[in-house]
């Protein structure tokens, strides 16, 4: 399949109400492949998922934040979501405390590799740039190795690293 062309047919623009559908198909399916990956501690997507569109709709309109998609044949085909936040790092530069933070990026599997990301990406850094971001972020689970590849490519580097050790009562999988 050809690389698609951002043009009139195939616009990347700001989500509309109307998007939201595809948007909260596309973060259950981002949940499946976390759960898939890690297992415990995460949440079954009709679990996670309400209360994680709420969240992060409401971080997009307190924070400078917007969500853009890519329309392929009058449907979205991908997006990416994030806002401006601060790093609570007191000896990291305010420059670099100051950043956008990519919530969530998804494009259809079956439209893959044809720079949907790509430009997903590239739109979403002007447009924080121009909001006076000088850095952007993304997250990663540590066994998403795709991911974390997909960001390397796209000009990302890794910063930090969270480790994580259960002191507690054995807890039970939720499988």
């Amino acid at each position: 399949m050809p690389r698609p062309d951002i043009t009139e047919e195939n616009p990347i623009r700001e989500a509309i109400a109307a998007d939201r559908p595809g948007i909260v198909s596309m973060l259950e399916s981002i949940q499946r492949l976390k759960r898939g990956l890690i297992g415990y501690p995460m949440r079954a997507p009709e679990q996670a998922t309400p209360e994680y569109v709420a969240e992060l709709y409401g971080l997009i309109e307190e924070n400078d934040g917007l969500i853009l998609v890519y329309e392929m044949q009058d449907q979205v085909a991908g997006f990416i979501a994030g806002f401006i936040t601060r790093d609570d790092d007191i000896n990291a530069e305010d420059d670099f405390r100051d950043h956008a933070l990519i919530a969530d990026v998804y494009v259809r599997t079956n439209l893959r590799g044809l720079g949907i990301a790509r430009a997903l990406f590239s739109a979403f850094e002007q447009r924080m740039a121009l909001a006076g971001a000088r850095h952007v972020r993304i997250w990663a689970k540590a066994k998403n190795e795709g991911a974390m590849l997909a960001w390397q490519r796209l000009g990302f580097e890794p910063y930090e690293t969270v480790f994580v050790k259960a002191i507690g009562p054995e807890v039970e999988s939720a499988s």
